[in-house]
């Protein structure tokens, strides 16, 4: 049989060295492969880019071509074992070693099985099979020893498990072809072929194998004379029959070397202020690029750090209008549809039906409204039969007059199979009853934007199962419960390849990506990214792979964490040479919470250059750049409303005669002292707050329920403590029950401990304030007094008489002094009289003047914590109790007038000019029913933001636009 001819093509680093070794060497009819799968796609781009069917080229992956040729030959191939399914396995062989044994936890942690099949794949890739890695474990010592014998037989294990499951290693297919048959002749010619960017001895043999069964080869390798840490010696192990190089002496050969250049494409460097700042940077210069003529396809952005990066550009990317494509892997639970059916497996394995409510809401159902609110009545009232509670859901839900088919079929598919004892691969197939029984995939089809990411997020889904398979005994049963348990932590390291777009700017993410491009943007040039730091492996390390390298074992030299480190420089060679026009570096000042340093490669690009270049800091403000930059409209439209006059929403107020007759308040009945305050600060809330009552559906408000135990208890009322928390803990269980029903098991048992913590807190607050006041027990208490009843409920206001009403928590005393205890906050003690808001101030000292006969220099408002909430004291002159004004001052009292040279009088009398003042303003922002939402400090406090919309934290009156 005649030899093929063996042509080596030497190419310069990067993308546009590569485009010239396929542009050359494929022809018509030709097989392309390359060593990596994204090099190979990258070579489909290249040859091309339009992705026609009927392509002059066939694409092959580099293992497939070994499996077809092994076919060829008469080999018994069996399937190549992916990275996931070799993981699967050592899982499985590690859960038998013993609790000591060296890789016993690669059984519980997936990280560490990962790294022992990263460790087995290398030594495979350098020739070093099970056999060769038991004979170094008997020349090597010590630690070295047992763990290459622990290997070896690691290797072993898990090979009788692959041949159990028609499976191998890869490069298994690659060690037997010294044994072949060898057909005649071959149907595949001509193979052009990209290597590896790293060696790949086991490969480099196969492929030096091909020319000698009469096929054309041609291999395309990067190289150059100088700057390229990649030697060429595994050119001269291939020992071709001819050596071509593309390019004598590319301009990246100056990088890392004493020569400079004058050849290099335009190159300009930014310093931007942030990662998110940095992506739109790049996309606007993208479009500058094709408006001024230039093919999207031509422009490239890379970023090496996909995961912080990745999300920025494609939001970016909408906001501006830009196109873009990329490939890129993310996890599958950052998918909405695998999160939707993780989370439903977890609702459908609880016992309580509430569990459903976590995705009620998902587009993958389309529940209407009500449905949702008729199902959730269901689950509370299903809550209370216990076991039976599934059943008896599905009962009404087959006689519910709102049909809710998905939902009646998820209930049948959890009574079919919550009990089940299966298999793995046979819990997979019950999950795909899901799709049949009900109308969640098919939905899922109907997002045409979406449709395809979900569907590969699926994919990934259910293969993660079958490899789990793979570190089970085939008897091995799971019910839903343990099946459950036993995949989490699978699928929370499970990641898909989402592909999106072929027509707009390319985002690269490794440098097997770049394609070659005549402008190329690279992202985030700092140290820890590019160049990124020297790491050894935590199986073998730097010292033990010496020892490997010095005896002679493998095809090749082991590369250790240093020379891998120095590698480093022909990535940066391969970036520099993946652009012909231009090349623009950018670095943000700022990465997370740190500070980003620029990469010293940019210092030696600026050497090899050949003069210096200057640094430009990007003119980017946080939203939009300078008015002459703005070449995008959703720039324009940012950077006018930024330019122009703030304009806000119309004011939130009534405008209808019978709404305003409706809202104003009858003063024949009485103001709250809360609604006076408030009408002042914000009418709004004044009527829709503090009379109507309402409050937003919040969370938290059922902390606030456990708090208004402490009123209905009065804690005064009682003498000894221990019946004190035992009065409390009654009122908070009861307040529990009563909102039990809508809480999950786990929210329950917060809420009760929270409770506690309360209980805890009162009975501590209350003993602390009778050592404080000098008591030890109370001469009369009067529970809830009332303005009207047991106070004045009339203050003045410029002429107009005020008529109070409502209620404090109580009034208690011993001999002639008493105190007001209000269950308010009227904020930090050392911040009310100088910080106060003007409503708190009204409201505060409304208390003080129907319920204080007369204001002394020693009168104090006293405020304790209680759990996040404050309770307020209002207090006469405490001398006839015992306890002193200074004393109560240090414990957190403050007085109610000021020490200051004005007398006692004045300052009450300036306290009453300012408090008639101010209810004067509250009652005309009242009486004008207008209840008009303004926004103030006191929004913190207030729970109908949904309904005002003018909520100072609202970003319709508090937006970014105000900072400018």
């Amino acid at each position: 049989m005649a030899e093929g001819r063996f042509q080596v093509l030497k190419v310069a680093p990067g993308g546009l060295g590569i485009a010239a070794g396929l542009n050359f060497a494929a022809k018509s009819g030709s097989l392309v492969t390359a060593m990596e799968d994204q090099s190979l796609r990258t070579a489909k781009r290249i040859l091309d880019p339009d992705a026609y069917e009927d392509s002059e080229y066939e694409f092959c992956p580099f293992s497939e071509l070994i499996a077809r040729f092994a076919g060829m030959c008469g080999l018994t191939t069996k399937r190549r074992a992916t990275k996931s399914q070799l993981v699967a396995l050592i899982r499985e062989v590690t859960r038998g070693y013993y609790q000591d044994h060296i890789f016993a936890d690669a059984s519980r942690f997936v990280g560490t099985a990962e790294l022992l099949a990263a460790t087995l794949t290398d030594l495979h890739r350098y020739g070093l099979m099970g056999a060769e890695i038991a004979a170094l474990a008997e020349s090597a010592d010590g630690y070295l020893k047992l763990k290459l014998k622990a290997l070896a037989e690691l290797e072993e294990a898990v090979s009788e498990r692959m041949a159990e499951r028609s499976l191998e290693f890869g490069v298994e297919r690659a060690n037997r072809f010294s044994d072949a048959e060898i057909p005649e002749a071959f149907p595949i010619k001509h193979v052009v072929c990209i290597a590896s960017q790293k060696p790949h001895p086991v490969y480099d043999l196969w492929l030096k194998w091909l020319p000698s069964v009469g096929v054309n080869l041609d291999l395309i390798i990067e190289s150059q004379s100088t700057g390229f840490a990649s030697k060429d010696s595994r050119i001269e192990d291939w020992n071709p029959g001819t050596i071509k190089t593309l390019d004598e002496a590319p301009w990246t050969s100056t990088l890392f070397s004493e020569q400079t250049t004058n050849s290099n494409p335009e190159i300009e460097l930014i310093r931007a202020g942030s990662p998110l700042s940095e992506a739109e940077w790049a996309l606007r210069r993208a479009f500058d690029l094709t408006q001024s003529g230039m093919d999207a396809r031509a422009i490239g952005i890379f970023v090496r750090n996909a995961d912080q990066y990745a999300p920025l550009i494609i939001a970016s990317s909408r906001r501006l209008g830009v196109p873009i494509q990329f490939s890129i892997n993310i996890p599958i639970l950052a998918n909405g549809f695998v999160r939707f059916i993780v989370t439903l497996l977890r609702a459908l394995n609880n016992a309580d039906p509430r569990a459903l409510k976590s995705v009620l809401d998902s587009s993958y159902l389309a529940l209407e409204a009500a449905a949702k609110a008729k199902f959730m009545e269901i689950a509370v009232q299903a809550r209370e039969r216990g076991p039976l509670a599934w059943a008896w859901i599905e009962e009404q839900l087959e006689n519910c007059e709102i049909s809710m088919p998905d939902l009646l079929a998820l209930v049948r598919w959890r009574k079919d199979s919550v009990q089940e004892k299966l298999g793995i691969r046979a819990w997979a197939d019950r999950l795909r009853h899901i799709w049949d029984e009900t109308r969640i995939l098919a939905r899922a089809a109907d997002a045409e934007i979406t449709a395809q990411r979900d569907f590969q997020a699926q994919t990934v889904l259910f293969q993660s199962v079958s490899n789990t398979a793979l570190e089970l005994t085939p008897d091995a049963t799971f019910s839903f419960s343990d099946f459950l348990s036993h995949m989490q932590e699978n699928w929370e390291r499970q990641t898909f390849t989402w592909s999106q777009g072929s027509q707009g700017v390319r985002i690269c993410t490794n440098t097997q990506q770049l394609q070659g491009f005549e402008a190329l943007l690279i992202l985030e040039m700092v140290e820890g990214t590019m160049p990124r730091r020297a790491k050894e492996s935590p199986i073998l390390s730097d010292s033990d792979i010496k020892f490997i390298n010095e005896s002679g074992k493998t095809l090749a030299p082991i590369p250790t964490s240093l020379s891998t480190a120095r590698l480093e420089r022909d990535e940066f060679a391969r970036i520099c040479g993946s652009a012909s026009a231009n090349l623009w570096f950018s670095s943000p000042g700022v990465v997370e919470d740190r500070e980003a340093i620029p990469s010293m490669y940019l210092d030696e690009l600026c050497r090899a250059t050949g003069h210096i270049l200057e640094e430009k800091q990007e003119a980017v403000d946080e939203l939009a750049p300078q008015v002459s930059l703005c070449k995008l409209n959703p720039d324009h439209l940012v950077k006018k409303a930024l330019d122009g006059n703030p304009m806000y929403p119309p004011d939130v107020r009534l405008s209808h005669p019978k709404a305003m007759d409706a809202a104003r308040p009858d003063l024949e009945k009485g103001l709250t002292p809360a609604e006076l305050a408030a009408g002042l600060s914000c009418p709004f809330r004044a009527v829709f707050g503090d009379r109507l009552g309402f409050r937003a559906n919040l969370e938290f408000e059922r902390l606030d329920r456990l708090r208004s135990v402490q009123n209905q208890v009065c804690p005064a009322s009682v003498d000894d403590l221990r019946e004190l928390r035992s009065a409390l803990t009654e009122g908070v269980r009861a307040k529990v029950a009563e909102f039990a029903p809508q809480l999950m098991e786990w929210e329950l048992r917060l809420f009760e401990d929270g409770g506690e913590q309360l209980i805890n807190q009162w009975v501590e607050n209350e003993r602390e304030f009778r050592q404080i006041w000098g008591l030890h027990g109370y001469g009369y208490i009067e529970e809830e007094p009332e303005l009207g009843k047991n106070m004045r409920n009339t203050v003045k206001a410029h002429g107009r008489e005020i008529k109070l009403k409502g209620k404090a928590a109580f009034r208690a005393g011993n001999g002639t002094d008493y105190y007001l205890f209000l269950n308010k906050s009227f904020g930090e003690t050392e911040e009310w009289k100088n910080n106060f808001s003007e409503s708190s101030w009204l409201e505060l000292m409304t208390w003080m003047l129907v319920h204080l006969p007369k204001i002394t220099q020693n009168s104090l408002i006293f405020t304790q914590k209680s759990s996040g909430n404050y309770a307020s004291y209002l207090l006469p002159s405490p001398s006839s109790t015992g306890a002193s004004a200074s004393h109560l001052v240090k414990k957190g009292g403050q007085n109610l007038l000021s020490q200051s040279n004005k007398s006692t009088e004045d300052q009450f009398a300036d306290i009453r000019r300012k408090f008639q003042d101010l209810a004067a303003r509250s009652l005309t922002n009242l009486e004008s029913g207008e209840c008009k939402a303004t926004p103030s400090i006191d929004c913190d406090r207030c729970q109908i933001a949904d309904l005002c919309r003018s909520h100072m934290t609202s970003g319709e009156v508090r937006s970014p636009f105000d900072l400018i």
